[in-house]
């Protein structure tokens, strides 16, 4: 999961041309824009709008590339889409841990973030389980002292 892919993807899908249409989209200035992107937690706000706004994209093709940006079998009706992202988890995941980064007193660059999420995302997609003792986990390994 690379950001400035996830940005670039995102561009594409709304037909912007700069981070800041993406701020006043998204509904954020351009200064707080600028603090998410470089803290690596700017998709949630991005992937909740995309799907509010494009029901027909490819939540999948917007955050890894994966698959075809658009639903070929797209009907119009939102909730039959067959949205592989799970919004709710994935937000959980990115609060979860920068509460545990904030707890130990770490911070990770937006690869080592980017890599933890997809890793908790990966593991906690299927289950009901929360992903706070992994987070914790992470934070302990991967972080770096601030």
């Amino acid at each position: 999961m690379n950001f400035d892919e996830i940005i670039k993807r995102s561009h594409e899908v709304l037909d912007l041309k700069s981070d800041k249409q993406l701020a006043d989209i998204l509904g954020i200035s351009q200064q707080n824009f600028s603090n998410k992107k470089k803290k690596g937690t700017l998709f949630p706000e991005i992937v909740r709008v995309i799907s509010e706004l494009h029901p027909e994209v490819n939540l999948d093709w917007v955050v890894n590339g994966r698959g075809s940006k658009v639903f070929a079998n797209f009907s119009g009706n939102p909730a039959a889409k067959p949205n592989p992202i799970n919004i709710p988890l994935l937000t959980e995941i990115i609060d979860t841990i920068e509460d545990a980064l904030d707890r130990h007193g770490k911070s990770m660059t937006p690869s080592k973030k980017a890599a933890a999420i997809a890793m908790l995302y990966a593991k906690h997609s299927g289950e009901t389980t929360t992903a706070a003792d992994d987070a914790d986990r992470i934070a302990d390994m991967v972080g770096e002292d601030e």
